[in-house]
């Protein structure tokens, strides 16, 4: 039965018509999650963050669900670096998930040689490594247009709330936005 639903070639014409016709009358088919667990992965992609709150996570993850919609999506949190290590060690380790989305948290070395190891498609986002797909907005770029703006329409007192630097995770928007004020600043001087 396995080599017809999976389209093997060493099985009778006479024995595939009789099988394909026994799962159409019975109304049975191959159930995708066992089929998967028989090759230890699952139609599962993981989302790890440091973070799920606030609008910009939430639009982020409304984005993920809805290209992610024929896959399980699992959230794995992770308050520091410690935590993320062994999160990432575990996933790795288990080898079940087809891919995931490692959101806004530079990648350290011993981390890159964890998921240099995984067999799922790594994927970026809010930090880039160019060994990954990664998705990221230039923080620097955008403050700088963004207050270049402002300047063009006549405003002087400009301030920026941007956030204390992250160390737990080296997480630089708020340096990088900080860099791209003080450089429209420094501009139109």
């Amino acid at each position: 039965v396995s080599r017809v639903i999976n389209g093997k070639t060493n099985v009778t014409e006479k024995t595939r018509e009789k099988v394909l016709k026994i799962i159409e009358e019975t109304d049975v088919y191959p159930s995708p999650i066992a089929s998967a667990l028989s090759r230890k992965k699952t139609r599962e992609v993981g989302i790890l963050s440091t973070f799920f709150l606030g609008d910009f996570f939430l639009k982020i993850q409304e984005s993920l669900h809805a290209e992610l919609r024929q896959y399980d999506v699992t959230l794995y949190s992770a308050q520091n670096q410690a935590e993320r290590f062994e999160t990432l060690r575990r996933v790795v380790n288990e080898d079940r998930i087809s891919g995931l989305v490692i959101f806004s948290a530079h990648i350290f070395p011993e981390e890159e040689l964890l998921l240099k190891k995984s067999s799922a498609a790594i994927v970026l986002l809010e930090c880039a490594h160019p060994d990954y797909t990664s998705i990221y907005y230039d923080n620097m770029i955008g403050a700088y247009k963004a207050v270049s703006h402002l300047i063009e329409l006549g405003h002087r007192r400009i301030a920026i709330i941007a956030g204390k630097p992250e160390k737990k995770f080296l997480w630089p928007i708020g340096a990088e936005r900080l860099k791209g004020y003080k450089l429209a600043l420094k501009t139109a001087q």
